[in-house]
Parts: C-alpha cells; structure tokens; sequence
C-alpha cells in the first residue's frame, strides 16, 4: 500500500490553488454561453473551465507523481472504463476540477475543487479547496483532518463531543426529496438543506456545522476525498446495504454521523 507525505499534501494544495487562479476564478462570473454545454440534462453541465482545469490538474499531477494514473470527471465521461481500474491500481488520483458546475456557470458562489489519492481501491489522502476562500479541507488516512487557510494557517478538524440534540443539522441528496420515509428521516433535524456541491457539504460536516447527511449517487470524484476527510474528523460512515464505502463504488445511499446516535437517527 502506497502512503503519502504531509509533503506530498502540500505539493497538491498549491498545485490546486494554482490551477484555480489561473483556470477557475477568472471565468467565474464572466462564462460566456459557448463556454457552456450540457451533458446527460440541462442541470447536467461542462464549461470551458472545467476542461482546462482539469487538463491542468492533471497535468501538475503527473510531474508531482509520474506513477499515477490521473484522471477526472470529464476523462471519464469520454472514457468510462477508467473507474474500473481503481481497485487494483498501485495509485490512482481522482479529480473533480469545479465540483458545483451549475453553480459555477451561474455565477453562484458555491463550488470547488475536490482530488482523491486511491491504492487498490482505498482513499489514501483527500483534498477539497473553497476557492472563493482559499481555504482547503484535507487529510491523510490514519493522521487526522486539518484545515489550511489562504494565509497558510492550519489547525485540526474534529467533530464536536456532543452536539446539542435540539440542534442537529441535515444534509440529504435531492433523490431522495419526495422519498415516502423522507419525513420521519428529517423529523429529528432543525435544519436540512442540499447545496448541489458535494465540496461545500463535506465542508459543513467536516467543520462540525452539519451532524449528519444522506448522499445519492457515490462517484469518486463528488465522495471519495470527503469521505476520508469526514471518517479522520471523528465521523462515521456506512453504505446502505452494503456497510464499508469503498471508492470504486459508484451506487447506494451513502449516509454520514457526527456520531452513533445521529447514525442511529439516519438509519431508520
């Protein structure tokens, strides 16, 4: 099993911050409509800045570690049997270049940029940067989750010890909105919310700010990094069904604790 470094970490924080500003921030706001396309539906979108960055990333990726095999959401929309390889794979790096494409393209100030480093099928390490901030989410298995600002501070993430029961917020996938169990799940929560960015919402459980959350649809590059993030803060997760997230999965309801009792709460 491969392992990274606190090094290693670094290298791809600035790599990120780098491709953000020169391939993120200055369309941000100033897309014109040709620099924006549909894929599966008109929620369902590519723009001319999630090409380049993610050829970028890549790039940088490559000459940080030339024995990877990097890839990213839109490779795999041309090449779909990439995914295949992640459980046997010595290292694989996943990237999601804007997570929040529709957001993004609107002009809407919720989005980021998400890399997950996968051996034989494990999430290794996992990055999410807030590129509006600066800031970056990140962790390495077994070592802990920090949070690094624009300054370069960086201090610990952990859940908190006990989260005030009549205070639990709730992040929920919009698949399962209509869901006939829907309301008795969020019954317990004072606020539940989807922001359409798996970035911002591992930000939010990660900082302790939401308890709990029910995901839909388990791509690597939307829940592989955060998954890890979220585990090395203290969190537990567990797939519906099936028990241990593991990144080759791509089905299954993904559900995410502060702690037992908010799991308990989620499982019902």
């Amino acid at each position: 099993m491969i392992s990274l470094t606190k090094t290693d970490i670094k290298a791809i924080d600035t790599l990120m911050r780098e491709v953000s500003e020169t391939e993120i921030m200055p369309f941000f706001g100033k897309l014109s409509d040709d620099m924006i396309s549909q894929k599966s539906s008109a929620t369902d979108l590519v723009t001319l800045a999630d090409q380049q960055a993610e050829r970028a990333l890549i790039n940088g990726l490559q000459r940080i570690f030339p024995q990877a095999d990097v890839f990213g959401e839109e490779t795999v929309a041309a090449d779909p049997v990439r995914l295949d390889h992640l459980a046997t794979t010595d290292l694989s790096i996943v990237i999601d270049p804007i997570d929040g494409t529709w957001n993004y393209a609107h002009g809407i100030a919720v989005f980021g940029v998400i890399i997950a480093v996968i051996s034989h099928g494990k999430t290794i390490a996992g990055l999410i940067l807030d590129p509006i901030s600066g800031e970056t989410i990140h962790a390495i298995e077994g070592e802990g989750a920090f949070v690094t600002n624009a300054a370069g501070k960086t201090a610990p993430l952990r859940q908190p010890a006990h989260p005030a029961e009549t205070d639990l917020n709730l992040i929920i996938a919009k698949e399962f909105i209509g869901a006939h169990d829907l309301p008795a799940i969020i019954a317990p929560f004072s606020r539940v919310t989807s922001l359409g960015c798996s970035a911002h919402e591992y930000r939010l459980l990660c900082k302790g700010l939401y308890h709990g959350a029910i995901c839909h649809g388990l791509l690597p590059w939307d829940h592989a990094a955060g998954e890890l993030i979220y585990r090395e803060t203290g969190g537990q997760t567990w797939v519906r069904e099936i028990g241990t997230y593991t990144p080759d999965m791509t089905k299954g309801k993904l559900l995410l604790a502060a702690n037992p009792a908010v799991m308990t709460l989620l499982k019902r």
